[in-house]
């Protein structure tokens, strides 16, 4: 998937997955400045938030899904929240499992030095 934000100079893409933020499917990335959600196409515009920005995180897990619990992360920030959570499938195209989803985002948040991540 390609980033369709430009990215500053010297910024550097440190995890990238499918994922769903609502209202739609999309890509997300992180970057060592920025969350980056891009939706499908012609369904919106992309959502930006700089690290420094995010206040919270919080990473769930709801209900029992199938096969395994629906997992996502809700970031918070002055503007408001953004809860992304896996497009998780088969390995093509990109999709990874829930787990490896949740984790490596938190994990590219706290290389970012996110709070709470």
């Amino acid at each position: 998937m390609y980033l369709s934000v430009a990215l500053e100079p010297g910024e550097v893409v440190v995890f990238q997955a499918p994922a769903y933020a609502i209202p739609s499917g999309g890509h997300l990335f992180v970057t060592d400045r920025r969350v980056i959600f891009t939706p499908v196409r012609f369904v919106g515009a992309a959502r930006t938030v700089r690290l420094s920005d995010i206040t919270a995180v919080e990473a769930e897990s709801k209900g029992i899904g199938w096969p395994m619990p629906r997992r996502s992360v809700r970031l918070t920030f002055g503007g408001g929240s953004l809860t992304a959570r896996p497009w998780a499938g088969p390995r093509f195209m990109g999709m990874i499992s829930a787990d490896e989803f949740v984790d490596g985002l938190l994990a590219a948040l706290r290389r970012g030095g996110v709070p709470g991540a």
